[in-house]
């Protein structure tokens, strides 16, 4: 009997090539596993962004915060939004932009979505800053710097009167862009000023001249401060001759206008 002799190398090549097709089928099975699962996520994903623009996140209730003196019903009303609207798909900067254009009253709108189902809307109402003197007539400016009023032929006595500072050419509810007037600008930094060094009393300021400033200390003292330069400095001088040094009666003129030294010169009257 003859003996059999195995080709080493040919069992060889036989059991890489054996070897090599499975490799090849694993991965084939892998990239189709994959294939799939991509696939079935993609189908997964367009699902839930049609239900969520159809079916969920609806606006089944609304929260109105920071009025009083604006019912929710008129910001809801001017909104324009409505019960069953798609929260995902409403634009919060268009409803902002609405609600103010459509309420004077209003000085600042926030609007977001709190899901599943809730819009909620935040208000800062438009209260009186100032007296803006125009001509014989006056308009009120908000604290948000808003025309929330105008001519008047009497000022609000609750509020200070800014002389000086015109705008001819603003309209019930328009914002001023206190970033782009001088005027205004120095208004909020003696406003500031003021509040720094707690003095309480001042009626109005006259802005005509910004190097030749003037404030109106309980309708009895006229306090020169000239520019808006090392203003708190001149303000704190000034409060300490208005409370300790003068009768609350007196009237006249207090020059504070150069930082550190202060003159009183009281009226005939």
């Amino acid at each position: 009997m003859k003996d059999v002799k195995v080709n080493k190398r040919q069992v060889n090549t036989r059991e890489q090539a054996r070897k090599t097709n499975g490799q090849r089928h694993r991965r084939r099975r892998k990239r189709s596993y994959m294939l799939y699962y991509i696939l079935l996520m993609f189908f997964v994903v367009i699902a839930f962004v049609t239900l969520s623009v159809t079916v969920f996140f609806n606006i089944d209730h609304f929260s109105v915060k920071g009025v009083s003196a604006i019912s929710t019903e008129t910001i809801l009303d001017v909104s324009g939004v409505k019960k069953g609207d798609n929260l995902l798909r409403l634009s919060m900067k268009e409803i902002q932009k609405k609600i103010l254009e459509k309420t004077i009253q209003a000085d600042k709108v926030s609007v977001r979505r709190k899901l599943p189902s809730t819009l909620e809307i935040t208000v800062t109402e438009a209260k009186p800053f100032a007296n803006i003197k125009q001509g014989e007539t006056y308009s009120i400016l908000s604290q948000g710097g808003r025309i929330i009023k105008s001519g008047l032929s009497e000022k609000n006595k609750d509020v200070l009167t800014i002389i000086g500072a015109d705008f001819p050419n603003a309209k019930v509810g328009d914002f001023i862009d206190m970033a782009k007037d001088e005027k205004l600008q120095t208004l909020e930094k003696i406003n500031t000023a003021l509040k720094e060094n707690k003095i309480e009393g001042i009626k109005g300021i006259d802005v005509t001249n910004i190097v030749d400033i003037s404030l109106n200390y309980r309708d009895r003292v006229t306090i020169q401060i000239g520019s808006i330069s090392e203003i708190s400095y001149k303000l704190l001088f000034a409060k300490e001759v208005l409370e300790n040094r003068e009768n609350n009666s007196v009237k006249g003129i207090l020059d504070a206008r150069n930082p550190g030294k202060v003159y009183f010169n009281p009226s005939s009257d």
